[in-house]
């Protein structure tokens, strides 16, 4: 079953149901599937279960309570404060999402580039430094909204803004420090076969029980953390464990296996589906901002990362050519948020005010399959 070259895996590899391997490889994909979802539900429910209750969920919250929502499908805005007494909360969602929304968009496009160590610098470096700033943005929102900090960052935002970005700038600083950087030099920039992929991720080697040992420690932290840190603020746990999981791995030598990538997949995104997606979905499922400040927001976020790219990481080749040939382009962008908004305003259907459940369910539905399959391939297909 190996191949030389960059050639692509044949596709009667996983369609002859009656191999062995097959059947092997799909098992451990469905198997994937199951433990994702179960280990969402129950990640989901350990603060509730636990002791530390997220704010519950009223029937307000799940329907529009305006005079003419029984003909019209876009939300009365104005109604929001009466549907929502903390209504910071649900604006502070819709800011976090209309800000995170595109980087993990991002984030599976360069997945599909199948270019392992452009993935892997993309995801710690770029990735996670814009949810950091999407959760910091949606943590001010949030904190405008308590009549004990509320008068502070009204009276001062520029010392506001100072702390927030230098609490950026320090966990930027951290994740510099475990991990080591992208290279500076243009070398092997282009798209890797899946087959190129998952022998690239093959060369790891390492056991089944160093595999579950390992994720053990590296997603036991998250769960650890689920449970202790209030909801509010649980945007920062992925960030937390991404950090350690690198340190962890770093200071044991061992790496990224495929059966590593098997066993800790799930449950790594299960807790990014629950605390960069699906908490914020549940706790306010409609659009509260109108549609053009939350697409303006999301275009802000693509102006977020351009300054980046020509700023902390202009010389970073592997970057800059993730960013023109695997990221969605902005012209793209540009035109679907005009044909979403159009749809919006000739009321056709109100997918705009269902985007967030929408996309989070796609979103982390297609990231769970990229992610496993390559590792399921060698494990199934190479032994």
């Amino acid at each position: 079953m190996h191949a030389s070259g960059p050639t692509c895996i044949p596709a009667a590899h996983f369609l002859r149901l009656n191999d062995g391997k097959t059947r092997i490889f799909w098992g451990m994909q469905a198997t994937i599937v199951v433990v994702f979802l179960t280990y969402t539900a129950v990640l989901f429910n350990l603060p509730m279960l636990w002791g530390n209750k997220a704010l519950p969920l009223s029937r307000e919250q799940w329907t529009i309570t305006s005079p003419r929502s029984a003909t019209s499908t876009t939300p009365d805005y104005n109604s929001t404060k009466e549907r929502y007494p903390n209504v910071a909360r649900p604006i502070a969602v819709d800011v976090w999402f209309a800000l995170a929304f595109l980087p993990a968009l991002d984030a599976i496009t360069v997945v599909g580039s199948c270019n392992r160590p452009i993935i892997d610098h993309w995801h710690y470096f770029a990735s996670v430094r814009m949810m950091t700033l999407a959760s910091l943005a949606s943590f001010i929102v949030l904190l405008s909204g308590n009549p004990y900090t509320a008068a502070y960052i009204h009276h001062y935002p520029g010392i506001v803004c100072i702390l927030a970005l230098t609490t950026y700038a320090l966990i930027g600083f951290c994740l510099d420090w475990f991990h080591a950087p992208p290279p500076r030099k243009a070398t092997n920039l282009r798209r890797w076969s899946l087959q190129e992929y998952a022998t690239a991720l093959s060369r790891s080697s390492g056991t089944w029980s160093a595999a579950i040992t390992s994720t053990a420690v590296t997603c036991g932290l998250g769960t650890l953390l689920t449970a202790l840190i209030p909801a509010d603020w649980s945007t920062i746990i992925p960030v937390i464990t991404t950090g350690f999981e690198a340190i962890f791995l770093r200071l044991h030598k061992f790496g990224r296996t495929s059966q590593y990538t098997l066993c800790a997949a799930p449950f790594f995104q299960g807790g990014v589906c629950v605390h960069w997606g699906l908490r914020q979905v549940m706790s306010s499922p409609l659009l509260i901002l109108p549609p053009r400040i939350f697409f303006c927001l999301l275009l802000s976020s693509r102006l977020i990362l351009d300054a980046h790219l020509y700023t902390l990481f202009c010389n970073c080749p592997e970057f800059h050519w993730a960013r023109r040939n695997a990221v969605v382009s902005t012209r793209t962008l540009v035109r679907a948020i005009g044909a979403l908004l159009v749809l919006e305003e000739m009321q056709v259907v109100a997918v705009v005010r269902w985007i967030k459940p929408v996309t989070v369910v796609m979103l982390y539905s297609t990231s769970i399959v990229g992610v496993a399959m390559p590792a399921a391939y060698n494990v199934a297909f190479r032994g």
